[in-house]
């Protein structure tokens, strides 16, 4: 392959990391995440995927229901 297309490629290190997990690692403070209520699969909340990350890595974020019960917000706090 060319690298343009290893460039574009969504590649991840070792171990395992969801592209939700990733999207809320590369937040930068301030910044927000929406997820839709229909992309999420998983039995459990995102609230505790976020909180794992927070944990792991020292930083705080703020995990929102939306009023309609579409989806959540998760806003990078520092």
């Amino acid at each position: 392959i060319s690298q343009e297309e290893f460039e574009a490629m969504n590649l991840v290190g070792h171990g395992r990391q969801s592209a939700f997990s990733r999207a809320v690692m590369q937040l930068e403070v301030g910044e927000v995440l929406y997820l839709p209520k229909e992309e999420w699969k998983k039995k459990y909340h995102p609230s505790k995927s976020v909180y794992t990350i927070a944990k792991r890595h020292n930083r705080k974020f703020e995990v929102l229901s939306e009023v309609n019960n579409k989806g959540w917000t998760v806003k990078r706090i520092t």
